[in-house]
């Protein structure tokens, strides 16, 4: 396991460093979502397929070891027990390791089940509207406008006024685009992968990257000043 890690954290790092000297800036903001997904689902993959030939190779020595071990008696037996010590030093290295990792992974499993909860909570008290391809849920209690698979959240504590319009739009595009799966996919490596700090970065980098699409497509029939405008509002007072 840390010998993958290791492999697949290398593999994002040089795979990130290629995303923020060369596309961060574009404005090709789909393709940046696609090369940040892709370079998570490769980093997972090359050191699999690298462990693949090398699992045949350890078959062959295990079983020349074990012939070797046959072979030698007794004498290999008593000298195989005088490394005992140093065995045992190593499983407690390992267990306390191990234990550390499972602490981390339990922690932030349940900070995810925590939110989706919450999510549901939502839903499931929200006054539910069908509209076409996706379900409007007006909750009682005060929160931003956000989306979840193909569900917008907009609580009635809100002030309604034009602004509402633009942020549906930019909300729908979040779900139009399945922006919600990409963030599941982030969320799950963060919890299995919690030790390692570019997992945080790509996350950050995949959010920033569903905000600017959303936001063109807004763009596309708003002027920047007046989305400016609607945006500081939102931070402001809540929309």
């Amino acid at each position: 396991m840390l010998q993958y890690s290791l492999e697949a954290g290398i593999c994002w790092a040089i795979l990130y460093l290629i995303y923020i000297t060369f596309l961060r800036r574009e404005t090709f903001f789909s393709i940046n979502r696609w090369y940040l997904l892709g370079s998570l689902l490769l980093g997972l993959l090359i050191p699999v397929l690298k462990m693949i030939p090398a699992a045949f190779h350890n078959e062959a020595v295990v079983v020349n070891e074990a012939l070797y071990f046959i072979s030698a008696g007794p004498e290999l037996l008593a000298a195989n027990i005088t490394a005992l010590p140093e065995t045992e030093s190593i499983l407690t290295l390992n267990s306390l390791l191990f234990f550390v990792y499972g602490a981390g992974v339990l922690f932030l499993s349940i900070r995810l089940i925590s939110g989706l909860l919450k999510i549901k909570n939502l839903y499931v008290t929200g006054h539910r509207i069908k509209k076409g391809s996706y379900t409007l849920v007006e909750t009682t209690k005060f929160h931003l406008p956000f989306s979840f698979l193909n569900c917008v959240f907009f609580s009635k504590e809100m002030p309604m006024n034009a602004g509402v319009e633009k942020i549906l739009k930019h909300e729908l595009t979040h779900v139009e685009s399945w922006h919600t799966m990409d963030v599941l996919f982030i969320e799950i490596l963060h919890v299995v992968f919690w030790f390692n700090p570019l997992v945080i970065l790509y996350k950050k980098a995949i959010k920033e990257s569903h905000e600017y699409v959303a936001d063109a497509s807004v763009l596309q029939d708003t002027s920047q000043k007046i989305y400016g405008q609607i945006l500081l509002r939102q931070s402001q007072s809540g929309l």
